[in-house]
């Protein structure tokens, strides 16, 4: 039976290919992904180890956080220094002064990259100077050293000027050292100031959140680290290695959500995959009946029929994964080029290990074999009284049972996922995701039924303009549901996914335009590239504008500390209710006048209900003398400022906040000026600070439209892999349909049909499936992306608005996935030998 297995593979040797090409991109997109997070991993960690160069860090005690970067300790004061010295077995300290510093190059352009922050920290002689690879220390304040990756980035040396942004002030400087970590910096920048100068720009109230210790030669770090929490009391006493693996785990957290998210995107494409494998075993087994008969006839036991599928899709998972794993590999390098491009250079291994090879071969081989699992058992069941046939093949079952549990498991799932986008039960998001998931399935599963009908109203475009051509393409189409069906169903879930992000993005941006125009009154909005905490000289410079009446720069927000047994750090925001009005909060409840109302505080809706809170509730914040209580007089609903708290000017300053950035400053323009003409001269005057973004309404959608385009252009290429497995699976499809139909295409040659012919009625067939494929696709993804919205909005009011030019696209472009799909197999069959042909049985 070996023999016949291997035999099998060499006689068919395309089509296996074709399916292990399908194993191959799934795979290659599933290793890739791991090995990333591996790579990124290992790069943040060889940062987070080349640069602790303390013994030991003193912090504040440990806050809870729903950011991992964000909160973790209070700050504490850096005179805490000299009792830090006192402790025995300490040989030096010092507060290490730390925060946001844009370095602005040669090239005009800040150093950082993307979204890697733009850092700054204090120059400490005893730990930095061992770094120093060229040039000396920063002495004054207009000095400044910098990491190699970031003055590579700016094209900047020893000597050359440079423009630093601290708190949206810039400030002329000079390069005068270069200090190389030994690993890279993954895209971000770090400029180390003048000790002094650091501690007037980061920490003007002495508060820092972390103390450097060096320890006395011999001295055990965990030993000094006790006696540190001993003597100093409510601090948290980290060695290099906690603070090393804190770090790691930060970054862990992170890069789990975001394999997370691109796993999902994995399963996608190997559940597209599985379709097309089991679709490639059933037409072979189809089409093998005779010769599996035949095995049975001369002695073959069903197990061993069975053995030889199942060993076939053995063998085709492993050739598939493994190669896979070397275009995964390849995806690795080529996503490194990308990014070194781009500044953002990995220091880590880029092979991949032998955990991650092993992994993906293993589901590779799994995904192959479930997908065979009944292919394989039809072929062990075929009895021996198939030999004796003239032709080979059976005619496909019935489907009414099929049909039955379609129709059952469609109406469940619509009942699950109105309940659920209507939030009808208290579990609404899975009742929401459990809906979508049967919806998806139970019309996979009616496919076949809705083949023939739906084969005849797409062909009836290719009837009129070919009849006997598009009458060919339509019966072959329809004369085989299962898997015509199978191979629509692969393309419908990429278009559906696809349709339901379009749509959900259209009525999102569609939502909060509405938001915009409707609610949000303020003339001008300016926000800011990276937090500042002084907006003055800004303020400045566009009180100077002609057309300026007022600016309001007081809306500002800070980590605020809640008080009780678990302190936590929440976002909280200084508003007055004309920045409320201006800005276009929603009251859900109670009064934002109430704000004034002594120590009141708002609340965002969301944050209300998960801390199941009221108007007229308290809620406790640590203030600079003691615990503020403050009632709850508002809960307010926004998408343009989302913060759990909103408190007053006057409240804001009495509580613990120890640095505060400014949220968003409204200008209000003077009557009779154009407010388009106030803008651009407003950015004209603050070009030159770099940090400030001026929007007017057109600008405020404009950027609301790009987070939500960034998002779906993310999506879009994601999907665009399954949609490429997808038209392998038509490809692969109508191969075998052609071996299939030898003869019925021969027959058609000789009594007349040109080669021409021929590759058109291929070519029609194909773009039949894709077009089928894509409209129940779209059927589909337009009504889950509605729901989704629905469910997403909740109480508020929400926009449906259909992309149909988008989906007009995605309608043309399975024309195209049809026509190129077409193209191996209308030229194969084109070429059959019309003798030969008639003779095949």
């Amino acid at each position: 039976m070996w023999h016949v297995t291997l035999r099998g593979i060499r006689a068919h040797l395309g089509r296996f290919l074709l399916t292990a090409l399908s194993v191959m991109l799934g795979i290659a997109f599933l290793s890739g992904t791991l090995a990333l997070r591996d790579v990124l991993g290992q790069t943040f960690s060889n940062l987070s180890a080349g640069i602790a160069t303390t013994d030991l860090s003193v912090r504040g005690t440990p806050l809870e956080s729903q950011n991992a970067f964000e909160g973790s300790n209070s700050p504490i004061s850096d005179t805490l220094t000299v009792d830090v010295e006192a402790v025995d077995g300490v040989a030096d300290a010092f507060p290490i002064y730390s925060g946001s510093a844009v370095l602005i190059g040669s090239t005009g352009q800040p150093a950082n990259v993307g979204q890697a922050p733009p850092l700054g920290f204090s120059w400490t002689e005893e730990t930095d100077s061992q770094f120093l690879s060229a040039g000396r220390a920063p002495e004054t304040a207009d000095e400044v050293v910098l990491e190699s990756g970031t003055a590579e980035a700016a094209q900047l040396s020893v000597g050359d000027p440079a423009i630093l942004l601290i708190d949206g002030a810039p400030r002329d400087v000079e390069v005068v050292g270069i200090v190389s970590f030994g690993s890279s910096v993954a895209g971000a920048s770090i400029t180390l100031l003048e000790n002094d100068f650091a501690r007037e720009s980061f920490s003007p109230n002495g508060m820092v959140f972390e103390i450097g210790v060096l320890i006395d030669a011999g001295a055990d770090p965990e030993t000094v680290a006790a006696a540190l929490e001993a003597d100093l009391g409510e601090v948290d006493v980290l060695t290099a290695e906690e603070v090393q693996a804190e770090t790691e785990e930060a970054v862990s957290s992170i890069l789990n959500l975001i394999n997370t998210f691109l796993l999902v995107f994995v399963a996608i494409a190997l559940g597209i995959g599985i379709f097309i494998i089991t679709n490639t075993f059933r037409i072979s087994v189809r089409q093998r009946q005779k010769e599996f008969a035949l095995l049975r006839a001369i002695g073959a036991s069903p197990k061993q029929v069975f053995g030889v599928v199942f060993v076939q899709a053995i063998i085709i998972g492993l050739l598939g994964s493994a190669l896979g794993v070397l275009l995964g590999q390849g995806l690795i390098l080529g996503v490194r080029a990308a990014l070194e491009a781009w500044g953002f250079p990995l220091d880590a291994e880029l092979i991949m290990s032998g955990r991650i090879v092993l992994t993906s071969i293993i589901i590779g081989v799994i995904v192959t074999v479930i997908s065979a699992l009944l292919p394989a058992r039809t072929a062990a069941l075929t009895p021996p009284i198939e030999a004796m046939r003239e032709t080979s093949g059976a005619t496909e079952k019935p489907l009414r049972i099929r049909t039955l549990i379609g129709v059952v498991t469609l109406a469940i799932g619509i009942v699950a996922f109105v309940a659920g986008s209507q939030r009808m039960l208290e579990a609404a998001g899975w009742a929401l995701g459990i809906g979508a998931f049967l919806i998806i399935a139970s019309l996979i599963v009616l496919s076949p039924a809705l083949v023939t009908s739906t084969v005849s109203v797409l062909g009836w475009p290719a009837r009129r303009f070919s009849p006997v051509l598009g009458k060919i393409a339509s019966e072959s189409t329809a004369a085989s549901p299962r898997k015509t069906a199978s191979t629509a169903s692969a393309l419908m879930i990429g278009v559906a996914l696809v349709a339901t992000g379009a749509t959900l993005a259209a009525s999102v941006k569609a939502s909060l335009n509405d938001v915009i125009e409707t609610s949000v009154s303020a003339d001008l909005l300016v926000t800011t590239n990276i937090p500042i905490s002084d907006p003055s000289a800004g303020v400045a410079a566009m009180e100077a504008v002609d057309g300026v009446e007022s600016i309001d720069s007081s809306i500002r927000y800070g980590a605020a500390i809640s008080g009780g047994d678990s302190p936590r750090a929440q976002i909280t925001t200084a508003m007055s209710p004309s920045a409320i009005s201006a800005l276009g909060l929603e009251t859900v409840e109670g009064s934002a006048d109430s704000l004034e109302d002594g120590r009141v505080a708002a609340l965002h809706d969301s944050f209300a209900e998960s801390e199941g809170l009221g108007v007229g509730d308290e809620i406790t914040l640590l203030g600079v003398d003691g615990p503020v209580t403050l009632e709850v007089g508002a809960v307010l609903s926004s998408e343009i400022v989302m913060s759990p708290i909103y408190v007053s000017q006057e409240t804001f300053s009495q509580l613990r906040i120890d640095t505060s950035y400014l949220a968003v400053m409204i200008i209000d323009v003077a009557e009779g000026y154009e407010i388009t003409t106030v803008k651009d001269d407003v950015v004209a005057a603050v070009e030159d600070m770099y940090v400030f973004q001026v929007l007017d309404e057109d600008g405020l959608k404009g950027l609301v439209g790009q987070t939500v385009d960034s998002v779906l252009t993310t999506l879009y290429a994601l999907l665009g892999l399954s949609i490429v497995i997808a038209a392998l699976g038509i490809v692969n499809t109508l191969s075998l349909s052609v071996s299939d139909r030898t003869r019925e295409i021969g027959l058609l040659r000789a009594i007349g049909l040109s080669k021409r012919g021929v590759r058109g009625s291929i070519l029609i067939e194909s773009i039949i499936i894709s077009v089928l494929g894509a409209v129940i696709g779209l059927v589909v993804g337009v009504p889950l992306a509605i729901g989704l919205n629905e469910y997403v909005a909740d109480d508020a009011t929400s926009i449906i608005q259909i992309p149909w030019l988008s989906l007009g696209v995605m309608l043309v472009l399975a024309v195209l996935v049809g026509a190129l799909a077409s193209i191996l197999p209308a030229r194969r069959a084109a070429r059959l030998n019309v003798l030969e042909a008639i003779a095949t049985e």
